[in-house]
């Protein structure tokens, strides 16, 4: 595969990882030095066991969560081996009782392929544009 597809596929891993709330898969997405940069005045989280608590607390708070991505660009180095990329998404999530949220964002990543080739997160940033019911009756982020 291109260094794009590879990237796509890292992507496409994360989204699968966080809809079967599969923790190992979701841990082998991050980079050894991985930054997760939280919204708002949270902390950033370093590493990919931090990444992995946090997930699995946040994760656990659903009875389902999916994500789409709904388009990314993906910038790769002329190395080949590091990429920035943007995504936007939409992400479900259902509450174990009572109405379920939407979400949309942009993810802000930068990438690296392992001395094996694996593509991870080295850096992740997600930016929010709307959260809310799924009927769309939400929050718009300005701008």
């Amino acid at each position: 595969m291109s260094p794009r597809d590879e990237v796509l596929d890292l992507l496409g891993r994360y989204c699968e990882a966080v809809l079967r709330f599969d923790l190992v898969a979701f841990r082998d997405c991050w980079a050894q030095d991985a930054v997760w940069v939280l919204p708002g005045d949270q902390p950033n989280v370093e590493g990919p066991d931090a990444c992995v608590e946090l997930f699995g607390r946040l994760r656990g708070t659903f009875a389902l969560c999916t994500q789409e991505i709904l388009s990314s660009v993906v910038e790769v180095a002329p190395d080949g081996r590091s990429a920035d990329v943007r995504s936007v998404i939409r992400e479900a999530q259902w509450m174990p009782e009572g109405p379920g949220r939407l979400l949309v964002g942009i993810y802000h990543d930068a990438v690296v392929a392992d001395d094996a080739g694996r593509w991870r997160f080295r850096r992740r940033r997600f930016e929010a544009w709307f959260r809310g019911a799924p009927d769309l009756t939400g929050r718009i982020y300005d701008r």
